[in-house]
């Protein structure tokens, strides 16, 4: 047998569509946790992408490690980017994605950005009740393994001379490609 890496085919034989190969795998990043919302006040609203990063800063002098937070906000340009006046004034869906190395570090995170969301002061606020309104609880939810986003392509007619090696090697007596 060959090196680890090697492969090896017999009688096979291409036919028909030009010769493509997809070069990109969608490699496992980590693991995720999301948080579901809303938030129909019109205060918090006009200020929400300030709000978001001013608990984001909180919550990393809180929960050590290697995570990040990824803020969709629908109905202010969660799906495609959207002027400020074609953006939601009277309400707004968050789904916060938290992603880290491991599920406990992704749960911890989006716990604990959670609860400062909800209490966290803004200017304007009329009520220290909550700032947010979850629909289910927990309001946390496990995502499961995170995938790095690949872009899927295909190279068309590649050259797979020049991005394989083809060796030949006597294995027994027989000379196997």
């Amino acid at each position: 047998a060959g090196p680890p890496q090697a492969s090896s085919h017999r009688s096979a034989k291409h036919e028909g569509t030009p010769v493509s190969m997809d070069p990109t795998p969608a490699p496992l990043r980590s693991f995720a946790h999301v948080v579901c919302s809303k938030n129909a006040g019109p205060t918090l609203l006009a200020q929400l992408p300030a709000v978001l990063q001013a608990v984001q800063e909180r919550v990393r002098g809180l929960v050590p490690g290697s995570w990040s937070v990824h803020s969709h906000i629908y109905g202010q340009g969660a799906v495609r980017a959207l002027p400020v006046q074609n953006q939601s004034r009277h309400e707004a869906g968050l789904v916060i994605e938290f992603i880290a190395p491991d599920a406990q570090s992704a749960r911890t995170a989006a716990g604990v950005f959670k609860q400062n969301l909800l209490h966290h002061g803004f200017a304007g606020r009329v009520s220290t009740a909550g700032n947010i309104a979850f629909a289910f609880t927990p309001s946390e939810l496990d995502a499961g393994t995170a995938y790095r986003f690949v872009l899927y392509h295909v190279m068309h007619d590649a050259p797979m001379h020049d991005i394989f090696r083809i060796s030949t090697t006597e294995v027994d007596g027989t000379r196997v490609h």
